[in-house]
């Protein structure tokens, strides 16, 4: 699994599951199953994002609105982004701990700092997001509650 792809699912498990939605973040953690053993990041998600769905497609009857492969989408663009910025930051030392540092930098310089770039970033993603994929005013909510919370420094500071 590439680092980018990492990142992603480890954000968006953590986010899912501080927003409460523990069936999402299961549906990211087989996800992330699936990646390891051998499942590109990206055919995951499209199948996913099927509209011929079935029950048991990735281990588990899939209902509702959908919020793993979206979030997903959107902090694999995020972490792709900012591994750039990091790589020319530290002009190729990344390459040695890029998740380690990815880690530290996300919870050191993103969480618990209401007015960074990076998420006010991230709030502009999921404001995208949520038009895109017309996702409910609870599910905003939510996501943008989790995204806020120092809960979510503790959850992924556990999961590390």
């Amino acid at each position: 699994m590439n680092q980018s792809d990492e990142l992603t699912l480890w954000l968006a498990k953590g986010w899912l599951e501080t927003s409460g939605d523990q069936v999402q973040a299961l549906i990211v953690d087989d996800l992330g199953e699936q990646v390891r053993g051998g499942t590109p990041l990206s055919d995951g998600v499209v199948a996913l994002e099927r509209s011929d769905r079935r029950a048991g497609d990735f281990g588990m009857a899939i209902a509702g609105t959908l919020l793993a492969p979206v979030l997903v989408r959107m902090l694999k663009e995020f972490w792709d982004g900012y591994l750039k910025e990091l790589e020319m930051e530290t002009e190729g030392a990344l390459a040695k701990k890029t998740v380690e540092l990815a880690k530290h930098w996300f919870g050191a310089n993103l969480i618990g700092k209401r007015d960074s770039v990076p998420l006010e970033r991230l709030k502009q993603q999921l404001e995208y997001l949520v038009a895109e994929k017309k996702l409910t005013a609870v599910e905003k909510a939510r996501l943008l509650h989790a995204l806020q919370s120092d809960r979510l420094q503790e959850h992924l500071g556990a999961e590390g």
